[in-house]
Formats: C-alpha cells, sequence, structure tokens
C-alpha cells in the first residue's frame, strides 16, 4: 500500500500542479496548497500499488463524490503515479460522465459542464489535462435531496421519434419528491417524469427514498432502486432492513424486494447490478424471478458504483451507528468498515486493487469511472480559478487579415 496526505483547502488553479494532490510517492506527503482552516481536518489516503498501472494501461480515471465534506474527487494516473484533485461544491451527489459532459448534482441545484482540453494557458501553453471539465451552467432546483443522475434519452420510453433525438438529456433521481425529473424547462425547478405507481402525488416528504437509475442500452431509464415501497411520508425508515426494492421503470412493477437499503442499479454485461448497501453486498438480479446471487461482500456501507472491463469499481462509506445508518447488518462488526474504493474482479468476487480514504472524510456517494481520461481536471469556484476561463466559439478567436 501506498500512503499520503491531503490538505485541500481552498480550491486551486488546476493547472498548477502543486495543488493537485500526488498519491504515487512511496512515502507520506503533504500538498503545498494555501494554508487550511484548522476546523478542516487533513485529508490522508492510500492506495494498493497495482492502481496506478491498472489506470494507465485501460486509459481511464475515477470520480468520486462526498456530500459529507463537499467534495468532488477525480483520481488519474500520471507517469504511472495517482494523481488526486479536490474541487469543493455544496453537497454534491450524483455524477453523470457523457464523454463531452459533466452532469453533478448538488444541494440545491445541478451543474452541467463541457469537456474543453482545447484551452490555452495565459501563456499560451495548452492544458495539461486530456479531460478537462468546464462548467457552463446550473439549474436551480431547490433541495430535492437530488441523488443519482445519468445522461439518456429525452424520452422516458421509447417512441417513433427517438432516433430523431441526438441531445442527450440528464435525468435526476428527485428523491425528496419520489420521481425521476428533467431539467428540461428553465422557467421551473424541475419536470417530473415518472414516479412509483405507489406514490399517489408529487410532494416534498421522501416516502420511499428513491435514490438509483439504471439506464438501458439505448439511453432509457430502466430500472430503479428504493429504501421502502410505501407511501407515506418517510415511511421508508420503519424498513431499512428489508423494505427495499427494484423497479421496473416501464412496467412500474418490482423486479425484487426485501432489500436492505439498496443503492447504484446498474445494467452492465447483459445483467442488472445492485449494490446491497446495509449488508455490503455486490448482487446481480434475474428481472424475471427477481431471485439475487452474491457476487462480492465488501467492507463498506457500499453506494456507487462504475464498471470498467471485468472490474465493479464501489463506493464504501464508514457507516454510523445513529441516523439513516442506524441498526444495519452492516454494523455488525463495525471496526472492519472502510471509506473508499474497492474494485472487485466480477469474475471472481475477489478485490483487485483499491483506493482507502484514512481520515478527513468517512461517507461517499457516487463512483464513476471516465473512459478515455487519462488525466482529468475540473474547473473549480472558490478561488479565482473560474474568473479566467473564457470559451468563445471560433469566428470571434479568428485573427484578422
Amino acid at each position: 500500500m501506498t500512503t499520503n496526505e491531503a490538505n485541500d483547502g481552498n480550491d486551486t488553479h488546476s493547472h498548477d500542479d502543486r495543488y493537485d494532490q500526488d498519491a504515487g510517492a512511496n512515502q507520506q506527503q503533504q500538498a503545498t496548497a494555501d494554508a487550511t482552516p484548522a476546523s478542516e481536518p487533513q485529508f490522508t489516503y492510500e492506495h494498493t500499488t497495482n492502481l496506478p498501472g491498472l489506470m494507465q494501461s485501460v486509459g481511464f480515471s475515477l470520480m468520486i463524490s462526498t456530500y459529507q465534506i463537499g467534495k468532488l474527487l477525480t483520481i488519474s494516473s500520471v507517469n504511472n503515479r495517482c494523481k488526486l484533485l479536490m474541487r469543493t461544491f455544496q453537497h454534491p451527489m450524483g455524477i453523470a460522465v457523457r464523454h463531452d459532459r459533466l452532469g453533478l448534482v448538488c444541494k440545491n441545484q445541478v451543474w452541467h459542464f463541457d469537456n474543453r482540453p482545447d484551452l490555452f494557458d495565459r501563456a499560451g501553453k495548452r492544458v495539461e489535462h486530456d479531460t478537462y471539465y468546464v462548467p457552463r451552467r446550473s439549474h436551480v432546483t431547490g433541495d430535492i435531496a437530488g441523488h443519482e443522475a445519468a445522461w439518456g434519452q429525452p424520452d422516458l420510453l421509447p417512441t417513433g421519434n427517438s432516433a430523431q433525438q441526438s441531445e442527450p438529456e440528464l435525468w435526476v433521481v428527485n428523491t425528496r419528491f419520489c420521481c425521476l425529473a428533467t431539467m428540461t424547462d428553465s422557467h421551473v425547478s424541475f419536470v417530473p417524469r415518472w414516479k412509483p405507481p405507489f406514490i399517489t402525488e408529487y410532494a416534498p416528504e421522501d416516502r420511499c427514498h428513491l435514490n438509483g437509475l439504471a439506464m438501458d442500452e439505448n439511453g432509457y431509464p430502466r430500472y430503479v432502486s428504493a429504501l421502502g415501497h410505501h407511501n407515506g411520508a418517510q415511511s421508508w425508515r420503519d424498513e431499512k432492513k428489508d423494505g427495499g426494492c427494484i423497479m421496473d421503470v416501464g412496467t412500474g412493477e418490482f423486479v425484487c424486494r426485501g432489500l436492505c437499503m439498496p443503492h447504484s442499479p446498474r445494467l452492465y454485461a447483459g445483467r442488472l447490478w445492485v449494490l446491497d448497501s446495509g449488508t455490503g453486498r455486490l448482487l446481480v438480479v434475474d428481472p424475471n424471478t427477481g431471485q439475487t446471487d452474491v457476487v462480492s461482500h465488501v467492507p463498506g456501507f457500499c453506494r456507487g458504483l462504475s464498471f470498467m472491463g471485468n472490474l465493479a469499481f464501489i463506493g464504501l462509506s464508514r457507516a454510523r451507528s445513529t441516523g439513516a445508518f442506524g441498526d444495519l447488518p452492516i454494523l455488525n462488526d463495525p471496526d472492519t468498515l472502510v471509506c473508499g474504493v474497492h474494485a472487485i474482479d466480477i469474475t471472481t468476487g475477489n478485490t483487485a486493487a483499491r483506493i482507502e480514504l484514512r481520515t478527513g472524510c468517512a461517507e461517499l456517494f457516487d463512483v464513476t469511472c471516465v473512459p478515455n481520461a487519462r488525466h482529468v481536471g475540473i474547473v473549480g469556484f472558490t478561488r479565482d480559478t473560474v474568473d479566467g476561463v473564457f470559451v468563445l466559439p471560433p469566428e470571434a478567436l479568428a485573427k484578422k487579415q
């Protein structure tokens, strides 16, 4: 294992590697960022030595959200050394990556970023990142307790003109109103597009804690996860141990019930996967019968699932013994729980690589693999970085003859 220290403080200009926490050295390091407030805990982490080589050879990066400390993390492998970049957002949750776009669900708004690796710095040098996300707009939603998000088709279900639609739509799991929503109308907070049949009306009551979304291969919402299946306000809290379910968006029917706080349903390699968070298990679900098979046990409350090849990257949190986490089976052995990301070989169920956050953070939400991205950068807000980023149309940059 390789151990490092990181001290983020405020966001800094992402062109400057002094402020990108480097996880590659075989010794402890401390980043030379600006002074951090004494109230902010030191951020330390470690990873298996094979992780940088794995990411480098396949050519992908990781993106992780942690609402607990208000950070969006990117982990890339540069010269076979892991590099960790942290950016500050208010309560970041769901991450939706498309090759040219990034969507980020936050406390009361949804941020949209464009991938602009063609930018130059003030000295005329092209940015060092092969993937460089620049914020373009935000949609103010109010506190909808937004959870997962995914890019997909504008229509809920296939229609006759769906093939003609080329502009992707960002779908957001609106947990407070128990629905799937889009932001297609700039004059409203959100547009409700689907809700479970047992939810009788749209109300800000978090009745079933709808939280996860699986898109099909054509980009349509297919399955969702929820922690309960009743219509009363906050009723899911009374059935945390076995009230979790997976639902089919197209039919509204239950695919699987009796789960313990499920999250992150995904369709991958022809199978339906889900994290049974309260028991710390990666499951495969048969949509026809509802039967579940255990692929792997992981040491944490698992949320955030992304695949790359035969590896499942799973976000892990050290669950609290109070609040929503209380009385869960995963807490039977709390000393074994970790916060981080484990890469599970889906053919064997074994852990192939991992990165663990030792101090400064205990809870993650989403994990996303960014394909074809060896070095990811994100423009942040809390310092002057975004003030010096300008994206103009090509004709405005053309030199006069």
